[in-house]
């Protein structure tokens, strides 16, 4: 069963190293929140993700209010390609739904692979029983 459609080609993505060069590239290791003041009014949240030598390898976008790129409370996560599937991507959504509360999944635009990952977010998530797969809907 196919919990989540891919809506938005691969083609049209943005890559990571795209998205980490808007960030400096050192910090300190962990989680850490950087403001993306795009104008006086709006503005994107944004979690990065870095490793024990403080080099950025994840990026979630969270977006706080309606704008031209996404609706308020969507979210959008880039890992360095590198280090996918050691839950960076897991680690920000939770930091996320902690931080801003629960993600309507329902809303999101997704590529083939963001589905796909959704998709075992809500599934392993519902073994969990610190109730994070309650904190990401699904679609009805």
């Amino acid at each position: 069963m196919v919990m989540f459609e891919a809506t938005i080609p691969q083609s049209l993505v943005f890559s990571f190293a795209g998205q980490a060069g808007q960030y400096p590239q050192y910090g300190m290791p962990g989680i850490s929140y950087f403001k993306g003041v795009i104008s006086a009014k709006v503005w994107v949240n944004c979690l990065l993700f870095r490793d024990e030598h403080g080099i950025l390898l994840g990026v979630l976008n969270h977006y706080p209010m309606t704008s031209v790129w996404e609706e308020a409370g969507n979210v959008n996560v880039f890992i360095d390609p590198a280090h996918k599937r050691k839950g960076i991507g897991t680690a920000l959504v939770a930091e996320c739904i902690a931080r801003w509360g629960q993600i309507n999944t329902a809303q999101q635009r997704f590529t083939p692979e963001g589905a796909a990952w959704a998709e075992r977010l809500v599934l392993d998530g519902q073994n969990r029983a610190d109730g994070f797969g309650d904190s990401l809907s699904r679609p009805s």
